[in-house]
């Protein structure tokens, strides 16, 4: 009875240890297996969270065609040709003394380049009262030999002698004379000038 004793002394414990140790065991097994055995119980590593990309949209290209560039030839200006001045040669008479007409003016006496001669009120017959200082502006008349035109009378002309000693035509007695107004032929700029200077007529 003894020996009995021992026996199932040591006994229970050992079959208890083993049980522990095969209940262990399953659970080890059940823990790495579940299941279908393929399947395979690896962790994935982890995937890094990547931000959502908002898509760029490109706005369409334009179908809208350019129009044509039309190429304008230069424009070819035709070469300018300058006008063409006629200068009209000086007026020249045969005669000293000469009857030239003009309008608005009628027949008037003009020396032989054309220029007009004239006279003055404050003149009179075979005298002046034109200061010889004023002569600047109105030059004595006076050709040494006097020649006249047609439709004139070579009577009615002579000589007045100024104070000076000046030589002057004269036309029926009044001292005859030009002007600096007047530039060129035909001009009678003087005509009427200050109400007592006239062009003489015939």
């Amino acid at each position: 009875m003894k020996s009995n004793s021992v026996y199932t002394k040591f006994t229970i414990p050992m079959v208890a240890l083993i049980i522990i140790l095969t209940v262990a065991g399953c659970g080890s097994n059940a823990t790495t297996t579940s299941g279908n055995p393929n399947t395979n119980t690896t962790s994935n590593p982890p995937t890094s969270s990547v931000p959502a990309t908002t898509p760029t949209t490109t706005p369409p290209a334009s179908t809208t065609a350019a129009p044509p560039t039309t190429s304008v030839p230069p424009t070819t200006l035709p070469p300018t040709t300058p006008p063409v001045t006629t200068i009209q040669p000086p007026v020249t008479y045969a005669y000293s003394v000469n009857v030239a007409v003009k309008t608005n003016v009628g027949n008037y006496l003009v020396d032989s380049r054309g220029f007009a001669l004239y006279y003055t009120t404050s003149d009179r017959p075979n005298y002046s009262n034109l200061p010889d200082e004023t002569i600047t502006a109105w030059p004595v008349f006076f050709v040494p030999t006097l020649t006249v035109g047609s439709g004139l009378n070579s009577a009615d002309f002579g000589i007045f002698t100024r104070d000076t000693g000046l030589k002057q035509i004269t036309y029926k007695g009044y001292p005859l004379y030009l002007s600096v107004y007047d530039k060129s032929s035909g001009d009678t700029m003087g005509n009427a000038l200050g109400g007592v200077w006239f062009v003489v007529k015939p």
